[in-house]
């Protein structure tokens, strides 16, 4: 009798702590802090020539982009931290929408995988969609 009450409650322990695990990530990863952009992968240019990867530190607008608990971010330019813009983020559903202060909000696929964030860039009125990725640091 006391060997089957002690299995009952040890059954009973392992659903308690089988259903009760954080669930945090159902939520979608944690953006919150800054990303660098480290690369950035143009295709489908007008001009073929267009088409291509360009790494961080040999092309200008390299960015940092931060991502605040609140709900905003900031983007700065990494070359002479210039402040690019601010607004509003989410992300749903491997989506990131960003809304900067007085525009329209944009929304992109965004693929994150632990520390690394690629965010696709396609538009039908730019001359290139592109593939930026960004490490968190």
């Amino acid at each position: 009798m006391k060997t089957n009450r002690i299995s009952a409650t040890t059954l009973l322990l392992s659903f308690c702590l089988l259903f009760s695990c954080d669930k945090s990530d159902e939520k979608g990863p944690n953006l919150t802090g800054t990303w660098k952009l480290t690369q950035s992968e143009s295709y489908d240019c007008d001009v073929a020539t267009d088409n291509g990867v360009k790494v961080c530190g040999t092309f200008a607008w390299c960015t940092t982009i931060t991502f605040k608990s609140d709900g905003t971010f900031e983007v700065f330019r990494t070359s002479d931290n210039f402040k690019l813009g601010a607004g509003t983020y989410a992300y749903s559903n491997g989506m990131l929408i960003t809304t900067f202060t007085g525009s329209s909000g944009t929304t992109r696929p965004a693929t994150i995988n632990g520390n690394t964030m690629v965010i696709n860039n396609t538009s039908a009125t730019a001359s290139c969609s592109s593939n930026d990725t960004y490490q968190k640091i």
